[in-house]
């Protein structure tokens, strides 16, 4: 098969010059999506982008204003920003927990859940009894292994 070499106008880049509003919303509608995938995803800043080009205004500022008001239109959650070693141990978990077979069966008659994997991991929950509350709903990390291990659905979300 023939393979067609990389141009600009592939993967939805822009080849025409745009105004600083339309920079802005591209950006800002990139870091949404970002957002709303729950993965890490780094954004970077040169210091520059916080020197005031007027009225107390900055380009980061500019673009976290673009960004809040997209989330806010979507969602009322709040926004967490975890520090670097816990997006880092969230990350390792998620890997770790990818390579095991881990198996969930939900009893709906008396509501538990019962879980299980292959091999020791920690995986995250959400919708559980108990837990730390983001959004209406119980988070919290697991420790599973072959030995089955119960925990109750949260009776607000059971349907």
């Amino acid at each position: 098969m023939l393979k067609r070499a990389w141009t600009p106008a592939q993967f939805g880049a822009i080849c025409q010059p745009r105004s600083y509003q339309q920079i802005l919303d591209a950006e800002a509608d990139t870091t949404l999506r970002h957002m709303l995938t729950y993965r890490a995803w780094p954004h970077y800043f040169h210091i520059s982008n916080l020197r005031d080009y007027g009225n107390g205004k900055t380009l980061q500022f500019d673009w976290l204003h673009a960004v809040m008001t997209r989330y806010e239109s979507l969602l009322r959650l709040p926004v967490v920003n975890a520090p670097y070693y816990e997006i880092g141990e969230r990350t390792r978990r998620r890997i770790e927990a990818r390579g095991a077979h881990v198996d969930a069966v939900f009893d709906s008659m008396t509501n538990p859940v019962t879980l299980s994997a292959n091999r020791p991991v920690l995986i995250e929950a959400t919708g559980l009894s108990k837990g730390q509350s983001y959004g209406g709903q119980s988070q919290q990390v697991l420790s599973l292994s072959k030995t089955p291990l119960t925990r109750s659905v949260d009776a607000g979300l059971a349907y």
